[in-house]
């Protein structure tokens, strides 16, 4: 496998690198290929101009812009009103880390204590919960405080496309 973690363009540009160097990769039909693997930033326009060389690359999504529920979509299209910019994973998890912080601090269990001890006891509120599900997937905290994620894995199509996910 050849890990390649840059955008749609730059992994284009390196499947014909690799192709020009005689670099079998999969999906070509060669049983000796060689499994491209990209970021989430591998899905992009450019990957059609890849002509089927990353057929059968492997990608992580994390959050695609637009895409989801009714209510994904509309903060997708106000973002884009207010920064006039698509916004991306960063910008989806971090309104999600915030819609958990506002789900646990709005919840009654932050009163017990008074108003002064709800700081102290936010990571034990946010390991407690339920998972979220969010703009960028299910979410949740694990007991050590790592943060949690499910991780869809996708697989590009000969025409530079989405596949398929496992």
């Amino acid at each position: 496998a050849i890990f390649i973690p840059d955008y749609d363009d730059g992994v284009v540009l390196a499947a014909k690198f690799l192709r020009f160097h005689d670099v079998p990769l999969q999906g070509l039909g060669d049983d000796a290929a060689v499994q491209v693997l990209g970021t989430s930033h591998l899905r992009g326009p450019r990957l059609a101009d890849a002509e089927g060389l990353l057929a059968g690359a492997l990608y992580p999504e994390v959050y695609q812009s637009g895409q989801g529920s009714q209510s994904a979509q509309a903060w997708a299209l106000r973002f884009q009103e207010e920064y006039d910019r698509s916004p991306g994973t960063l910008d989806a998890k971090v309104y999600d880390l915030y819609a958990m912080l506002a789900r646990v601090v709005g919840t009654g269990q932050t009163k017990r204590g008074g108003q002064g001890g709800v700081r102290g006891r936010i990571p034990s509120l946010l390991t407690g919960m339920q998972p979220y599900m969010g703009l960028a997937g299910q979410q949740w905290f694990e007991a050590d405080g790592r943060p949690g994620h499910k991780l869809e894995v996708w697989v590009v199509d000969a025409a530079g496309g989405v596949g398929s996910s496992f």
